[in-house]
Formats: structure tokens, sequence, C-alpha cells
């Protein structure tokens, strides 16, 4: 790169090879051809002039000049035959064709392109501009030249900044409008120039900058950012006052950095929200003598760590932001030094050698620790007026290796490694700037644990309580930390220096210890002979802590920017990877690049779930077998819980309905009221849950059904009248290899993004195996082992589920038998389960942890357990006896009846159920099935095993082998005389049969 003042006076150059040419105060023609036979391999051209340097200057005479110069090289080859970055700013003096026939001749087909307007009518007539790819023009905020349609229709378009310029995007002559599909910078006027389908193209958008922003664009801003789920940067230049400005805030959730310039001061900042440079690298840290344990109010700390594919959550006392590596006393006061009296560098090996500590390798040992697995974190960190010093980046973990980064905005940076103290550091290359470094890191999952010798120690000062130091500010260095050791009072920070200063006077190296601070709290590393670094955490006084996601503040447009390359920043890049060697397929994956996005390869379920919920789109169709739903699920649910976001499921259409009337538990008393929709699960869900997950099942929809639900997928959605929080994720399950109506094809344009789960990484859910009964008497709950018999009915809700009861005008909320069985620790028997599609995925969605935990045991079979003593058969029918077929069999176990006025219902104790000595009379009119004789002998067994049973039959109505073998004979209560008989009975069924 090379950078030239011309002057009148001759240049001469030794170097051979120059990509990039950059030439300040051009007066001359000649100067540009003298320069271009020293510079064939020139890529990029950047011609400035700046005419307050030459005020005398007359242009006349140049574009005379350089006509005189086209005819001489009219035949002759380009000056500049790789040419494909041409910058000409600062050239409109000049203003003559002449100048770029002389500069492009013949013509060639640019990649970037920065030009003035007076250039665009040249460029559209000469040039192929299929190729163009980031289009910067520079104008006047009074200059109103339209831009012609083929410099603004190219479909390899990324970059486009046209500052103020009007443009018009529909081609009048065709009527045919611009498609941006790859744009992903857009810089312009006003939002009303673009057509409407151009705005729609735009879905790879990620910076956004309007400059003249009016309050009506608020709806179509709006509407902009929902369709593109990448936008991570809006900057709004307008005369709006503050509350239209937080209006517009407010549109962009809090991973999206918007900057409103709208009632900045005189000199174009607010110097009350000014951030404050970062951290350096060699900079001193002063902690106070304050050992007393004041009431603070609560903290607000920066999260800069996210955990990835599954790694534990991190708290932010854990973050490494400062090493420091000496203390001293000045005034009352600990100085805290990186590296004293020795300026900053990396890599700096002699810093290890020949400094060996005999009592390091007895108390930690010198055998490293080793693990083949890790875990992977995001980081995200604000770096503000950075320039040439090193600036320190967070880690977790003297262990961590950064995989890869970027900047946002881009930026020329250097990212390198300290073995000094562990971490990577971060500087401009030229310049200063403020931007956000995302980057993600890993580090070994197996960390070295404590020696016992060295925790007793970290316990003697875990001990340390509040109370006054006792240091004062004349004391010298030994006498300020043996007064807070003795005292044995002090906060994190106190600990941390006693316990560095401790170790140090008991001969440890400089080079083995060190103090380890954050925001919010400070703590020691120490090494062994093997550099193998151990975290003593020595605890300190309670804070309460806010823990805040940064949101990345950018500062206003310098508009003196003629000596930078701001003017013409490069493309965002997702990630560069670091220099070092891959040790993995994984770690490869990490590292490759694909257009800015990282490749889709993912090596555990956990891992892809993990990128769905960190994709900033919020409506997203995944694709996937119908057999895998219930497994991707349950996957969905645990993953959500882990990463505290609440979770909601649909699974059929009905499910989304909000408007109907719904109960409100009242858990004093356990009672229910109704109330009128909307309400229910899924409103509370939708009203208290901003963030939330919502998983709907597609497959269930039909055709009908999408066109009644349509509005969960429209620009304001909604359900049923519900509205839909604009943050929170909606992921649709479609199953696109069954054949299905609606084909999922003809609602892709709905989603934001449709992927496909990945099924290998899946483990199908499959219903547990189901083993003989074992025999049981009496069937009974025990605080080891819970029997529920569901005897294989349909009705099986009642005893899996939670529900309501009418008693009279009042509904009583009755828990099912299994949620009293999960009150103890025990196993679960489920006896005859139902072959039911419906019990099972209710058994898969919300037990599936029991499931796979081997909670639940299922069994098939019955166990038949009659008390002899206590079942009889009558020889006669008793006029009071209960009829017992299959339509009376429930009201044995419970009943409805009305109350003395006969208007209000209330549920009574069945047959079974009623709380009495005296003998149950039973009369069978039909036979009852296996199952149905097995709910009888359940609730028999449960809840009446010391009540007397007597049967008796009508004609015809065999009893089960079970209770034959207890010795019944014929029934004598339905045989017939041959005079008039009276048939007793109050069956009408039997009745009617019997007549």
């Amino acid at each position: 790169k090379t950078i030239v003042t011309a002057k009148k006076t001759p240049v001469r150059f030794s170097q051979k090879v120059t990509v990039e040419l950059t030439l300040h105060n051009v007066t001359s023609m000649d100067t540009i051809i003298r320069l271009s036979g020293y510079f064939k391999t020139i890529k990029t051209l950047d011609l400035q002039y700046t005419e307050n340097h030459h005020p005398s200057f007359n242009g006349v005479s140049l574009i005379h000049d350089a006509s005189d110069l086209c005819a001489d090289h009219a035949e002759k080859p380009s000056l500049f035959p790789q040419l494909e970055d041409l910058r000409l700013t600062y050239t409109q003096h000049l203003g003559h064709e002449n100048i770029l026939k002389l500069l492009l001749n013949p013509p060639q087909s640019m990649k970037r392109l920065q030009i003035e307007p007076w250039m665009m009518p040249w460029f559209a007539q000469n040039m192929d501009l299929s190729q163009i790819k980031y289009l910067t023009i520079d104008l006047d905020d009074d200059d109103d030249t339209p831009i012609p349609w083929d410099m603004l229709s190219s479909p390899n378009l990324e970059w486009i900044d046209l500052n103020a310029q009007p443009l018009l995007s529909v081609n009048h002559s065709t009527n045919e409008h611009l498609r941006w599909e790859q744009v992903y910078f857009l810089s312009c006027s006003i939002l009303e120039d673009i057509h409407e389908e151009t705005i729609r193209s735009l879905t790879q958008l990620r910076s956004l900058t309007l400059n003249n922003v009016l309050n009506g664009d608020y709806q179509t801003i709006k509407a902009l950012h929902r369709q593109n789920p990448h936008l991570v940067e809006v900057r709004l230049y307008s005369g709006l006052n503050n509350d239209q400005c937080n209006r517009f805030e407010k549109i962009f959730p809090d991973n999206v950095s918007v900057y409103i310039d709208s009632s900045w001061g005189e000199n174009g900042e607010d110097t009350a929200d000014r951030p404050r440079p970062s951290r350096q690298a060699d900079q001193d840290f002063s902690v106070d003598c304050d050992t007393v344990d004041d009431a603070m109010l609560p903290v607000d700390i920066t999260q800069y760590f996210t955990a990835l594919y599954g790694a534990p959550a991190v708290r932010p006392s854990s973050y490494r932001l400062g090493i420091f590596q000496q203390v001293s006393f000045e005034e009352g006061h600990f100085q805290l030094s990186a590296r004293p009296n020795k300026p900053f560098t990396i890599l700096n090996e002699e810093y290890w050698q020949d400094q060996y500590w005999d009592d390091i390798a007895d108390i930690l040992g010198n055998n490293p620790s080793e693990s083949n697995t890790r875990h992977y974190y995001q980081g995200r960190q604000i770096f503000y007026d950075v320039a040439q010093d090193w600036q320190p980046i967070a880690s977790l973990t003297p262990s961590d290796r950064i995989i890869s980064w970027s900047t946002c905005p881009q930026q020329a940076v250097d990212i390198a490694y300290c073995e000094n103290d562990n971490l990577f550091y971060i500087r401009m290359q030229e310049g200063s700037a403020s931007f956000e470094l995302q980057f993600e890191l890993f580090h070994p999952t197996q960390q070295p644990n404590l020696p016992v010798q060295l925790q007793t120690s970290i316990n003697f000062f875990r001990q340390f309580k509040s109370g006054e130091s006792g240091v004062r500010a004349n004391m010298s260095l030994t006498e300020a930390f043996q007064c807070i050791l003795q005292r044995k009072v002090g906060a994190c920070r106190h600990r941390a220096i006693v316990f560095f200063l401790v170790l140090i006077h008991r001969g440890c190296p400089m080079n083995r210890i060190r103090i380890v601070a954050n925001d919010i709290h400070m703590y020691v590393e120490l090494a062994n002979n093997n550099r193998e670094w151990f975290r003593c955490d020595l605890g300190g006084f309670p804070t309460v802590m806010n823990i805040v996601v940064p949101k990345r503040p950018l500062s206003p447009a310098n508009d003196d920017s003629s000596d930078s390359e701001s003017m013409t920043p490069s493309p965002i890049q997702a990630y560069t990877p670091m220099e070092h060697a891959i040790s993995d397929a994984f770690d490869a994956r990490l590292m490759s690049t694909n257009q800015g996005i990282t490749q889709e390869v993912y090596g555990t379920l956990g891992a892809y779930i993990a990128d769905v919920f960190a994709s900033l789109s919020l409506k997203q169709r995944l694709d996937l077998k119908q057999d895998l739903h219930f497994s991707f699920i349950t996957s969905l649910k645990d993953h959500a819980a882990q990463a505290q976001r609440p979770f909601f499921y649909v699974h059929e259409p009905d499910a989304l309905i909000t408007s109907r009337p719904f109960i409100v538990h009242n858990p004093i008393n356990n009672t229910g009221q109704r109330k009128n929709g909307p309400g229910g699960p899924l409103h509370d869900f939708l009203t208290t849950s901003p963030k939330g997950i919502l998983v709907v099942n597609y497959t269930t929809f039909t055709e009908e059904d999408f066109a009644r639900w349509h509005g969960l997928l429209a620009e304001c959605r909604k359900t049923d009248g519900t509205y839909v929080p604009e943050d929170m994720l909606l992921i649709g399950l479609f199953d696109t290899a069954a054949q299905v109506n609606p084909d999922p094809n003809d609602f892709e344009h709905l989603f934001h993004t449709i992927r496909a789960v990945p099924h290998g990484l899946i483990q199908p859910m499959v219903r547990p195996p189901i083993t003989n009964a074992r025999p049981r008497f009496p069937l009974q709950t025990t605080t080891s082992h819970t029997h529920i018999n569901l005897c294989h009915s349909l009705s099986w809700r009642h005893s899996l589920v939670d529900h309501w009861g009418l008693d009279r005008q009042t509904l009583r909320f009755e828990q099912s038998m299994l949620s009293r069985a999960f009150n103890d620790t025990g196993l679960i028997e489920i006896q005859n389960p139902p072959d039911d599609e419906g019990f099972w995925r209710h058994m898969m969605l919300h037990h599936a942890e029991h499931l796979t935990s081997n909670r639940f045991i299922f069994t098939e079979g019955y166990h038949w357990a009659w008390p002899f003593e206590k079942i009889a058969q009558m020889a006669f029918l008793d006029p009071d006896a209960c009829v017992l077929n299959p339509t009376l069999l429930p009201q044995y176990f419970s009943r409805y009846q009305l109350d003395v006025d006969g208007e209000r219902l209330f549920k009574a104790a069945g047959h079974l159920m009623v709380d009495t000595p005296a003998p149950l009379s039973i009369y069978i009119t039909r036979e009852l099935s296996e199952d149905q004789w097995g709910q009888f002998h359940e609730a028999y067994q449960m809840h009446a095993p010391q009540r007397r049973l007597l049967f008796s039959c009508a004609k015809d109505v065999e009893l089960p082998a079970h209770l034959m073998d207890l010795g019944f004979g014929e029934s004598k209560a339905y045989l017939t005389f041959s005079h008039t008989q009276l048939i007793q009975t109050n069956d009408r069924d039997f009745a009617q049969l019997q007549v």
C-alpha cells in the first residue's frame, strides 16, 4: 500500500509491487500517467483532491491537459490493467469525462466503485456494472441528481452507500423494481423513495442508515426490521424529538445497535452519555482499605458470555478482565499494577524462565489435567476509543482459546495471545474507533481441582468478616496487609491482596501468582511448575447484581474523514479465524466461513437447538420426520429450561383458542371461578412471556386450519385476538415427507427461516417396554412404590391429569393419582396402559424426564385377590340391590346427584366409596369385560377392602372365572314359575329383556 502526496517534483519509487495507491491533492493528470508506469499491479486506486489546499487552482487547464493526454493515450493499453477498486473523491472541480477515459481505457469491470454524481452518466453508459459489489456515491446535501437504474441493478450488490441521494428503484420503461437480495449495508436518504418490493427483497440487511427520517416512516422501518432477522445496526439522522426517538428505538431488540442523531450538542456529541475509554493493558488499579460491608444498592454487571451447545452458564463474578502481578501501598490505598516498570509485550517467553518454587510442586503437583471435551461460549464485548495500545479481551479461564471473531462495525484490528497472563488482547492497526467484538472461545471441561492443603488456606480467608481494618495512610505495605490479616476483615479485593502478599512473602515467584479482577469480584490464580493455573476464590461480601446484556453504542460519524478509511468501510465478515492448529473436525467447522455465516454442521442436537434459539429470525420453520417430533419437542423444552426461556407447545389447532371462557384457580380453598375470555394457559403465556418460545405442530393442521390461524404468521402476529409479543420465537414443525394437505411449501413465504432438522442427531422416543404385572395384595399405594391401574380405559386422563369437579355451584380442583404419586420419590407402576396414541403422546410430552430416568414401570395383566370371607352370592334378589352393568359401572366410583331442591348438582360418593359397614348388594344384569371388572376390583381394593359384597346375577349372565372360583353357583334370583310372575328390577334394560 502506497500513499503519495503528488507534487510537481519528480517522485522515485523502489517498491516493485503495489496493490493499493492513494493520491492526495492531485493537480496534474501527468502525475497520474507518470506514476502509473510504476504500478502495473494496482488493484485499488484512490484519487483525492482537497480544493482548500490550492485556492488559486484553475480547473480548466487541468481539463485541457486531460483532453490532450487522452488523445495521446487513446490507442495505448490501460494505465491500470488490474484495477478492481476505484475511488474518486473530492474531484468535482475536474468535471470532465476525459479523466475517466484516461483512467479506464478500455472500460473495465469494477467490483468496488466510489464516485461523485457528475460521473454517474458516463459509468452507466460505458462501464459493465454487473459485477459491482460495493457502490458509494459521495454527494452534497443539495444535490438531487437521480441515480441511473443500471448502477443499482447489479445482482451482486452487497454495499450501497448513497448518502442523501434520491434513487429510483423502479425502471419505468419496464416497470421492473430493484431486487437487493445480497445487500447487507444500505445508506440512503428516505425510505419513501424505495419501492415496496425492493424493501421486501432486503432479506440479508445487517446495517441500515437513513439520513432524513420522518415520523411517518415508523411503520415502514418497523416492517423492514421484522423481515430482516440479520439486522444488527441502525443509524437514523433526523429532526425527531426525544419522544419520537424513543418510539423508533423501541422497534429494535437489545441485540440491534440503534443510533439516532437528533438532539446532540453543538460539538456533535452528548457528553453526559459519552462512554469512557476502554481499559488499557498496563493500566493500574487502586483499592481502598474500607473493609466494612455497607448496605449497597444493586450493581449493574455486563454479561459478556453466553453458553453454547449445552455448556454450563457462568456468573459474571468468574470473568477475567484484568490481571495484576504487583501490589504497593500509597496514601492509604493498595495500588495494583499489571507489569510495573515494564512495557506491555505479547508472548514474553522469558517471563517463564528459571522461576520455580518447590512448595508449588508439593502443594499443587506437576501433573496437568487433561480433557478431550470442551465447553464453548460466545462473547460480546464493547471497546471504546481503541487505538494502537493493547486492550484485554474478557475470558473465563486461563486455558481459554478464541477460535473465531468479528468486529461490528468492521475494523482493521490485531488480536494476539499473551502467555504472561493468559489473556487475548486487541488493538487497532491504525487510527482509533469504537466497536463491538464478537468472538467464540472454548476451554477444556476438566478444570484443575484444588488440593486439600490449598483449600484449607482458602477456607481461612473465606472466614473474613466485615469490620474496621485499622489501616492508616502512613503505614507500609507490610503493616497494612498484616492489619487486615490479623483482624480477619475485608471484602474480596482485600482478601485477594492479602492472600497474594502472604504467598509472595513465603517465596512464591511473581510468575506463579496473580490477582484477577472483574467488575464485581477479585480472586487469585496460582500456577504449578507445568503452567497449570488454579483458581483460588476467597469469597467476599454479598452483592446484588443486575445482569445487563450489552447493547452496542455507536458514536456519531466523524465529519473530518478525509484522512481515514472509514469513508469506504470494508464489508462485514462474520468470523475471522485465529491462526492456530485445527485440532478436530468441530474446530474446522467453527473456523470456516461462508458468506459471513458459519456452516450448518452440528455435532450434537444441543448445538443445533442453541443455534435455533440464538437466531435473530423470530419465525422459523423446522422440517423433520413425524416419528421424531416428540423426541425433538422434549429436547426443545429441556434446552428452553436451561436457557431460562418460557416454553409453550401447541399440538392441535384448537389449542390456539384464547377467547373462550376459562377457569381461574384459587389455591387457598382449591376452588375455581369461571371467567369469560380471553384467557387460559396460552393467553397467559403470550401476555407474560415476551421472550418465550412458542412451538406449533403444523402437521395436525388442515387447509382450513391454516386459513383460520393465518394471523399467527402474519406481519403483526396474533392468535384468536391475542397478540404475540414481537420478541417471541415462533417455531413451526412440519413433516415435508408426509403426504399431507396442505403442502408445507405453500406457506414457506410466511416464515423468516426454513431449515431441516438433522435427523441423525435425534434419538427417536419409543414406547417403554410393558412387562407382566406381579401379584400384590392388598393393592395399596406405598411410599416406595405407587400403583396406578388404568385398565386400558380411554378415560385415563382422570387418573393422570388434574381436573375440575362440580360441587353444586362450585368448581373443585381435584388432584390426580399421578400428581399425588409425584410427591413421593419411589417408582410409579402404570398397570394396563391404554393402547391410545393420545396417552403415549401425553406421557412423552409431559413426563419425558421420568420416562428417561426409568421412574415409570409399565405392566400388563390382572391379579384377582377377592377376600373369600367378604364375597358371597345371594340366593334371591334384594329389592335394594344396586344394579351393575357396563352402563352403570361409573356410579360405583362417583356419581352426580341433585340436591334437595332439585336445582343443583353435587358430586356424591359412589356405591363402593360410601363409608359404611353395611353390606353392598349388587345385581349384575349384563356381563362386564375383563377391564371393567378390573376397574371394579381396583376400586374395591383401594377404598373398601373390608366391606362385604353380595352378588346376584340375571339370567344368562355369566360371572368371570375369578368369581366362579369363589364357589358361586347358579343364581336363583331369576328362576321362573308356572304362575304369574312379578319381575322386580330397577334396570329398565333387563326388564325389557325379560318381558
